[in-house]
């Protein structure tokens, strides 16, 4: 998983895909649409602090690890 982000992957894809669940898993328990994760994943939008938060639920992760590094 730390490889993967490492090599540029999405921190939330990351965990998503180390959790084994897909983008609809993920989208229905942080109550949001696949294509929305998609679009974070692929860095074409960014998660609000709210929704990182019940993403991070999900995951069960630190909401803090899921954001990604922009600079």
């Amino acid at each position: 998983m730390l490889a993967a982000v490492l090599d540029g992957s999405h921190p939330i894809k990351a965990f998503r895909e180390h959790r084994g669940m897909t983008q609809a898993q993920l989208a229905k328990a942080a109550g949001t649409s696949s294509a929305y994760i998609s679009q974070i994943e692929r860095n074409g939008r960014r998660a609000g602090r709210k929704l990182r938060v019940k993403l991070a639920k999900a995951l069960r992760v630190a909401p803090d690890l899921l954001e990604r590094d922009e600079n």
